[in-house]
């Protein structure tokens, strides 16, 4: 006669990987409270009077670092290029060199772990369906 453990071992942890995901999808983690969040139209006048002495881009998220020391984020348009959009809102090139920007690389996982989240409904789904289904024979 087999073993009818190993099914439900594995019908087990598939159940506790989604009541994980659930949870930390439902309850997802607060944004730091030392950063504040600014448009891009703050960014730029921080740049045009000075003071903003770096800006850190990843992606379309920028992370700004004031001269007091405070530090604040923003989001800007992906379609188009940091420089481009501030000077779209007026910061002359002068502006732009007194103000060190920094290109980051796109976190690493990122997009593989959206893919994963996206599959593991179809995972769970389709294993109970497998479990269902050899039970009745």
């Amino acid at each position: 006669m087999p073993s009818r453990g190993i099914p439900n071992v594995f019908i087990y942890s598939v159940f506790l990987v989604a009541v994980i995901v659930l949870f930390f999808t439902a309850f997802p983690q607060p944004p730091p409270r030392d950063s504040s969040v600014v448009t891009i139209g703050e960014v730029a006048a921080g740049v045009g009077d000075g003071s903003i002495r770096r800006i850190s881009v990843s992606d379309s998220r920028l992370q700004v670092e004031f001269q007091d020391g405070r530090s604040a984020r923003a989001r800007m348009d992906s379609n188009a290029g940091l420089t481009e959009q501030l000077r779209d809102y007026g910061v002359t090139s002068d502006q732009l060199q007194n103000t060190t920007i920094v290109f980051l690389d796109p976190p690493q996982f990122g997009n593989w772990l959206q893919i994963l989240f996206n599959l593991l409904p179809l995972v769970f789904f389709g294993s109970i369906l497998l479990y269902l289904l050899r039970r009745t024979r």
